[in-house]
């Protein structure tokens, strides 16, 4: 093993160690992440912008290996057949 190899499996291996200790957070998978409004400024006027973030399955990455430490989304993530009834949290559609 050359010493890329074993710095990368040191730092893979400590960022699990770290996600183990790391509380969950409890949240509904079926809701919306986070929906926030504010001004916009679109052809040089102020307007209110709606912005809507679902929660994801996460990245490949996440996916493979459990993540990296750059983004810390794994505490929220959900599976991919979620997505639909976060939408239809907000917009009423059945």
């Amino acid at each position: 093993m050359n010493e890329y190899s074993e710095a990368l499996e040191l730092v893979s291996n400590k960022i699990m160690e770290l996600r183990a200790v790391t509380p969950s957070k409890q949240f509904d998978k079926d809701r919306l992440a986070e929906v926030e409004i504010n001004k916009f400024y679109y052809e040089g006027r102020a307007v209110d912008r709606i912005m809507i973030v679902l929660r994801a399955s996460g990245c490949e990455h996440y996916g493979k290996t459990g993540g990296c430490s750059m983004c810390s989304h794994f505490n929220g993530t959900v599976q991919g057949e979620r997505l639909q009834t976060q939408i239809i949290s907000i917009s009423g559609i059945r």
